[in-house]
């Protein structure tokens, strides 16, 4: 929650807990992404993404989807 809150602050929003985007659950994350097509949204996960193979990814950067739920652009960690 942490991650996203200055984001979520930033744009006057609220940040939605979902159970599924948990450590422990990250076999969910891909429904997650579906049921959100189509909207913008920011979605914090903890840990790797398996389903995108084994890129490394640092602890506070960020992946860009497309439309399709495939990555169009990594963001690296602000400095």
């Amino acid at each position: 929650v942490e991650t996203v809150e200055p984001l979520a602050r930033s744009h006057e929003l609220e940040v939605e807990l979902d159970d599924a985007l948990g450590a422990d659950r990250l076999d969910d994350v891909p429904s997650v992404l579906e049921r959100l097509r189509g909207q913008d949204a920011a979605v914090c996960t903890h840990g790797d993404l398996p389903w995108l193979g084994s890129r490394p990814f640092k602890k506070g950067s960020a992946l860009v989807l497309d439309e399709a739920g495939e990555p169009a652009r990594y963001l690296p960690p602000p400095a």
